[in-house]
């Protein structure tokens, strides 16, 4: 598994933008908020995540590459959309309600201008 984390624990969010744009996302680690299989952090962040790439592949007619292993998501769009922009502007706000409602303890939003 590939971890990200600058910390020792949580999970690190890496949303990738290019101005206004998003460009995508990697999500790495383990929140560590309880038992595996019990951490509803862990749980939230990996159900958007999914949820966010099945959505801008079905929904949209955007281009994407992803890659998925244990413990690490990376999501990369190779052409936009409107439709798809959106998708992911309300993926970056789940992930803001989800440190909002947890803090950074568990997880570690950061933004990279591509």
């Amino acid at each position: 598994m590939r971890n990200l984390l600058k910390k020792s624990s949580g999970i690190y969010a890496l949303i990738e933008k290019s101005g206004d744009e998003y460009i995508g996302f990697v999500i790495s680690g383990h929140a560590g908020y309880a038992p595996k299989g019990r951490d509803i952090v862990c749980a939230a962040v990996s159900m958007i995540s999914i949820q966010t790439v099945n959505a801008v592949e079905a929904l949209t007619t955007s281009k994407s590459a992803v890659e998925d292993q244990d413990g690490y998501l990376r999501f990369h769009l190779q052409n936009s959309t409107p439709e798809a922009q959106l998708l992911l502007k309300s993926y970056d706000l789940g992930l803001q309600m989800i440190l909002q409602e947890y803090g950074n303890e568990y997880i570690h939003i950061e933004y990279k201008e591509v």
